[in-house]
């Protein structure tokens, strides 16, 4: 690819996040301060909340405003205090437009740095007095209110929010359920009643029809399904052999569970025939008993149980092919899984 940016059009805001202040002086004949910060840039002005009483505030509140609308060249951030008839100035920083860094993806969040507030003529120390400092950074960017939708809710604000969502490589995975061995009905003592093979993979569930011959120790299935699968595959494929006792229940009997990033399951980029494999069916396992099971490996857990029900699948990430995952009218890549795994 040329460009992250082929697809979009790009758009620039500035970005002001006011995290806190220090040692701010007092303002009222009682001592009291009532801090809240005006950030300023042109004819945009958004305000914090203020804090009652608090000569070290924490807002934790950012800014932006588009960078199509800017009409200033410089950018104010005012520290008041809330009064009740007006508000006090308390301090102010300026920055210049030209001075501000730009920063794009995938760079780094700038860290927060401390700026002394200076008076209205620019003086940082009147009087031989400090008049405190205040703490900018970026870096919590989804949570900025925009400068021009003020007449917005918090609420609605998170729907004019531009996320990125980073698109995964989807391949899919093909797997055959042709038979089994040596099963035993859940309950002793009683006939083998028709089988199925239910296959899952996180939310992705197929189930087989009833094994033939029904009834039978050794049924066959020989049915196919196709998943869609992303790496790095933290979802195993679990296949679980359960009896159909009665009408809607089923029992299960014996399961096997299957890391997609292993051995068992070959990339078949040619699309060729991939061989068959039998794996031993574990009894009953419990969820955490199954959890626990698919960091153990496939072997250690053949010879960790003892159980002679077997079955045969076939198993293959189809990477000659591409998951179509966008509207036919207006997909942007038809390449196979293969071109982006190797």
């Amino acid at each position: 690819m040329a460009s992250i940016y082929d697809m979009v059009e790009p758009m620039s805001y500035l970005c002001v996040s006011v995290v806190k202040a220090r040692d701010l002086p007092t303002m009222d004949i009682t001592g009291a301060l009532d801090p809240y910060v005006e950030v300023k840039l042109g004819n945009f002005k958004s305000v914090t909340r203020h804090l009652e009483k608090n000569a070290n505030p924490v807002w934790r509140q950012m800014f932006t405003f588009s960078a199509a609308h800017l009409q200033s060249n410089q950018l104010e951030v005012i520290v008041r205090h809330k009064d009740v008839l007006r508000a006090d100035f308390v301090g102010r920083v300026v920055f210049d437009m030209s001075d501000i860094p730009s920063r794009l993806p995938p760079d780094s969040q700038l860290a927060p740095q401390w700026y002394s507030l200076s008076d209205a003529h620019g003086e940082r120390f009147p009087h031989g007095n400090s008049l405190g400092e205040i703490m900018l950074a970026d870096e919590a960017f989804p949570e900025a209110w925009h400068s021009d939708a003020h007449s917005l809710s918090r609420e609605g604000l998170t729907n004019t929010r531009s996320k990125v969502y980073y698109s995964p490589k989807l391949i899919y995975l093909k797997v055959s359920v042709i038979a089994a061995q040596d099963l035993i009905a859940a309950d002793k003592g009683r006939p083998l009643a028709p089988t199925i093979a239910k296959i899952q993979i996180g939310n992705q569930i197929r189930r087989t029809r009833p094994g033939q011959p029904q009834g039978s120790a050794n049924p066959a299935w020989n049915e196919e399904f196709m998943f869609v699968v992303s790496e790095p595959f933290e979802d195993p494929l679990v296949v679980t052999v359960e009896e159909k006792v009665v009408a809607g229940r089923d029992e299960p009997i014996g399961r096997v569970i299957i890391p997609v990033a292993s051995p068992y399951v070959p990339r078949n980029d040619l699309v060729k025939s991939v061989p068959s494999k039998w794996f031993t069916l574990l009894r009953r396992m419990t969820v955490d008993e199954a959890a626990a099971d698919v960091t153990t490996g496939i072997k250690h857990r053949e010879h960790s149980k003892t159980f002679t029900s077997k079955i045969q699948l076939r198993m293959s990430l189809e990477t000659a092919y591409h998951v179509l995952d966008e509207s036919t009218c207006y997909i942007s890549d038809l390449h196979p899984a293969a071109a982006f795994l190797h």
